[in-house]
């Protein structure tokens, strides 16, 4: 035994499973006697222009069942009410009659890319068309213009709803909408999309930094520690030590032989001399290991990579911000851009998985001097994930059809599968792009070497670094004449 709740709702605004209409102004509020069926036809096409389209008229009294078919356009009649349930309880979408979907989108997605080639359609594209033809129907996909700076946004919504003709809508929308809360007349995705962040790869290093990166930072503040404490006891025992024993061990530069010298001295010598020599041969090893290919700085991980490098996320004005909305953490790094403007390529951004994974391989994000990809996406932090909503024209009634075959591709893995081989088209392409272009010598393998504009800071280290010994030697010099002056004195 079952039980039917029954609540009275604005039809308008909601969409009802069962309809009742009473005639107030005849003497039985149940009867339509009065009524030719000429108009009885058009109460039912008023019904249709409101897209009631399963309007059935049944009268008891006569024992007939009226109702239109709104996709072929005609009248089913039965004088008696031996019908089997499909005719009492109409759905107008099991045959579209050869009916066109029409559905828009304005960027190209995965989901709605199509290689005519190789006869590969987007996952949505395929959705909707093989829904449309279980039907006994087609459909067509229009791609808008809705071009940054050209179309305002208020003229692109429109346009992403109605026809070119200004009247006519389209049935469905597949740009997808990432909101909080489900959108009027609109379905959601089976399943969520996973958000990511494209973020910028590491740059070269300069000269500077490739000599400083064969050793850390405390590997070099221990070494200029072990230089300064050497000079100030040799400073203050200047007395005992004859030769520099830094000078001694690393350059061999002394002023009598080694063996002439005193034992706090040798022992002091040889300590450095074996310090020295492994570090210098731990430094000329990972120098040469460096120089094999150019070096570059690591890639970022997380967030607070990127504040530490100051990469901030490019957000368009007017779009969704779902991605971020809750979330203090990326808001700190959030820097808007106007609609009709694009960030510069030294910012990160935030998207579906599915969309970033094919913007990195694109051509145009991969650098052909470096013959690397410009973007990667960040590996240690996830924003979440969002569930897409698609707009359908308002009481579309294939909506229901369109849940229902999108349940189904997703349990049979059918919109995996075709994702996949969007992506792998997508992913084989740019690899052909970038060998053709190395093929034709587009990509210059020089660019990996060092050229000599790379090298001039090290010109400038071995300049400072003359000036320096420069006014040391000065210095001595001077110091010398003093104590010699002073002496004779």
């Amino acid at each position: 035994m079952t039980t039917t709740n029954t609540t009275v709702v604005d039809p308008f605004e909601q969409k009802p499973s069962m309809i009742v209409v009473r005639c107030v102004l005849c003497d039985d509020p149940w009867s339509w006697k009065h009524l030719s069926e000429a108009q009885l036809m058009e109460v039912l096409k008023a019904f249709a222009r409101l897209k009631f389209l399963n309007v059935v008229y049944l009268d008891l009294n006569r024992n007939s069942l009226l109702y239109l078919r709104y996709y072929k356009e005609t009248v089913v009649r039965y004088n008696h009410l031996n019908v089997p349930p499909s005719e009492l309880f109409v759905d107008q979408t099991r045959d579209l009659n050869g009916y066109k979907v029409y559905a828009s989108c304005y960027f190209a997605r995965p989901e709605t890319t199509i290689f005519k080639e190789h006869k590969i359609f987007g996952r949505d594209f395929r959705w909707i068309s093989e829904t449309a033809r279980h039907l006994n129907g087609s459909a067509r996909i229009v791609k808008i213009d809705c071009e940054k700076g050209k179309v305002s946004r208020n003229e692109c919504e429109r346009r992403r709803q109605f026809r070119s003709n200004g009247k006519d809508r389209y049935e469905i929308n597949l740009d997808p909408m990432h909101e909080d809360s489900m959108m009027p007349f609109a379905i959601s995705a089976i399943e969520p999309d996973r958000d990511v962040i494209r973020v910028p790869r590491g740059q070269k290093l300069s000269i500077m930094e490739l000599f400083l990166l064969p050793f850390s930072l405390n590997v070099w503040m221990l070494l200029v520690l072990v230089i300064l404490v050497c000079w100030m006891v040799i400073h203050y025992y200047s007395n005992t030590f004859v030769n520099d024993p830094i000078l001694a061990s690393l350059c061999g530069i002394e002023k009598i032989s080694f063996y002439q010298t005193g034992t706090t001295e040798k022992l002091l010598t040889m300590a450095l001399t074996i310090l020295f020599f492994f570090l210098l041969r731990a430094y000329e090893t990972k120098l040469i290991t460096l120089m094999t290919s150019y070096p570059y700085k690591e890639d970022p991980r997380d967030l607070q990579d990127l504040h530490r490098m100051g990469i901030k996320i490019a957000y368009y004005e007017g779009y969704s911000d779902q991605f971020f909305m809750h979330n203090p953490e990326l808001q700190a790094l959030i820097e808007a851009f106007p609609a009709n403007t694009s960030a510069h390529l030294s910012h990160a951004e935030i998207g579906e998985e599915t969309l970033i994974n094919v913007i990195v391989t694109m051509t145009n994000c991969f650098h052909r001097k470096e013959i690397r990809p410009r973007y990667v996406i960040l590996k240690n932090y996830q924003p979440g994930s969002t569930v897409r909503q698609f707009w359908m024209a308002p009481r579309s009634p294939l909506a229901r059809e369109l849940l229902k075959s999108q349940r189904i591709f997703f349990e049979a893995g059918i919109r995996r599968f075709l994702i996949d081989q969007v992506l792998f088209l997508f992913h084989l392409r740019s690899q052909m792009i970038t060998h053709r272009e190395q093929d034709l010598g587009l990509a210059q393998e020089e660019d990996d070497l060092l050229q000599a504009d790379e090298l001039i800071p090290a010109w400038y280290v071995l300049l400072y670094g003359l000036v320096l010994s420069g006014i040391v030697c000065g210095g001595e010099i001077i110091l010398k004449k003093y104590w010699v002056s002073k002496r004779n004195i």
